[in-house]
């Protein structure tokens, strides 16, 4: 039997990407794709040379105001795709994401209210990075708390519905997931290969730990506000 495989519209937000974002454009095959509707990058005031890279690829570029649900919610508001892929600067994805993808669609037989997310993996072989996707890998799957790092792949249609992305510098990964609902999740096999220049660069314990506290207290009703400007302080 033939199945009709939507179209999906791949949305990164951008800032100071330079380091990542050719490889990340590299992987998802803009130019050879089958299901790609279009790639938009939504900048949120890049310094570095993330725009000239952005031009050399078949990509649409839109300008926005600084904050990570901010920059996500204008590229929903622009993308005319079927489904939504909403994808990190610094996170590529395997070979193999696009048969995943279609496997997604097929066996739920495009079912507009289910969504999806890759597996973590970090572009680091050591032991310090296997503990962090092995705890990611609980959190995800167990917990079906994924974030935004491994992707999120969503219907147009299910994501207006529930509001989209909200306009907040942080927790905007977390807050939408919780919209979303458990029982609408599902993880495609691929992975999606997230950068470790800043656990590197912060100590992985350090940063795992510090994630961890910001959930917390997400969780325990500070505001978003305040959470980023704790978050941002040391990595931007």
């Amino acid at each position: 039997m033939k199945h009709n495989i939507p179209n999906i519209s791949v949305i990164i937000p951008t800032l100071d990407s330079g380091r990542t974002l050719e490889s990340v454009l590299k992987s998802i095959e803009i130019d050879e794709s089958d299901i790609l509707h279009e790639v938009i990058i939504v900048d949120g005031g890049s310094l570095d040379n993330t725009l000239a890279i952005a031009s050399q690829f078949d990509v649409r570029v839109l300008k926005s105001s600084l904050g990570r649900g901010v920059q996500l919610s204008r590229g929903g508001e622009e993308a005319s795709g079927s489904w939504f892929l909403f994808l990190h600067a610094d996170t590529k994805l395997d070979s193999g994401w696009q048969p995943a993808v279609k496997n997604f669609f097929i066996e739920n037989n495009n079912e507009i209210k289910k969504a999806a997310f890759f597996r973590f993996k970090l572009d680091d072989s050591s032991f310090a990075a296997w503990v962090v996707e092995t705890l990611v890998y609980i959190r995800a799957n167990f917990f079906k708390l994924p974030y935004g790092d491994q992707g999120l792949l969503i219907s147009a249609e299910h994501y207006r519905s529930i509001g989209g992305f909200k306009s907040i510098k942080l927790m905007e990964d977390v807050d939408i997931i919780r919209r979303i609902g458990k029982g609408n999740l599902s993880i495609i096999s691929a992975k999606a290969i997230t950068s470790s220049i800043r656990y590197k660069r912060e100590g992985y314990i350090k940063r795992s730990i510090k994630n961890l506290f910001l959930l917390a207290l997400y969780f325990s009703g500070v505001s978003t506000e305040n959470l980023a400007g704790k978050y941002y302080a040391k990595n931007q």
